[in-house]
């Protein structure tokens, strides 16, 4: 260690995080770790996608990103503004007989004024075979279906 003319030792300079120094963080700051970022479909938006299947991801706006990271692991870190919405999706394909059965069409009926409920979902339990406005009845058919996880909706499948 050198020293300095004081015989007092010399003080190693002590490096800081250069990210720490970019978000000067506050209390309540969002600290979200996915692995992809990408645009939404809503103008404005951030997705950062969860998983290399795609089927997750958190959906924020811009505006509120504070900053990003992508470490040597490959996982990607943003940063987002105290207070930020963040809405979690996850996606699942799921095979049409789970749509078209007695319970789903109970739950089409007393859903039908729900906003966001979607419209093949409603399709799907009036049933009325292969074609029209329906797909209740055809072999293989499967459907790609977004909903939250925590909806409380029955017509999420993750309820079901």
């Amino acid at each position: 260690m050198s020293e300095h003319k004081d015989n007092e030792p010399a003080k190693k300079e002590i490096k800081t995080d250069e990210i720490i120094d970019r978000l000067k963080p506050e209390p309540g700051i969002i600290k979200l770790a996915g692995r992809f970022l990408g645009h939404s479909d809503r103008a404005g938006y951030y997705r950062l996608y969860i998983n290399e299947r795609l089927d997750r991801y958190l959906e924020f706006p811009k505006e509120a990103t504070l900053d990003a990271e992508r470490f040597p692991s490959g996982r990607l870190v943003v940063w987002l503004k105290a207070g930020t919405t963040v809405t979690d999706t996850t996606s699942r394909t799921v095979p049409e007989s789970l749509l078209s059965g007695p319970i789903s069409r109970q739950n089409a009926k007393r859903a039908a004024g729900l906003a966001g409920m979607p419209r093949m979902v409603l399709d799907a339990a009036s049933g009325d075979g292969c074609g029209g406005s329906s797909i209740a009845n055809c072999p293989d058919t499967t459907l790609s279906f977004t909903c939250n996880p925590r909806d409380p909706s029955p017509d999420c499948p993750f309820n079901q």
